[in-house]
């Protein structure tokens, strides 16, 4: 897989948004050049652990990573 410059601290905490437009993402203290998919498995766990805290919503993240 190509290697790009990658985050690698992609977490809701790090995206700033505006209603429903993307503004930016700060803190790119660890960022590194590897296989761009790292960004995505690392937003995506803090999606489950930040949002999706209530057992009975965990499936709606299933459905959030398909999309």
């Amino acid at each position: 897989m190509p290697k790009q410059l990658i985050h690698r601290d992609t977490h809701i905490d790090n995206i700033i948004l505006s209603e429903d437009i993307l503004l930016g993402v700060i803190d790119f203290e660890i960022a590194e050049v590897n296989v761009n998919i790292f960004d995505l498995c690392y937003c995506l766990t803090s999606v489950l652990n930040e949002v999706f805290i209530n057992n009975n919503m965990r499936h709606n993240w299933i459905i959030l990573l398909r999309n």
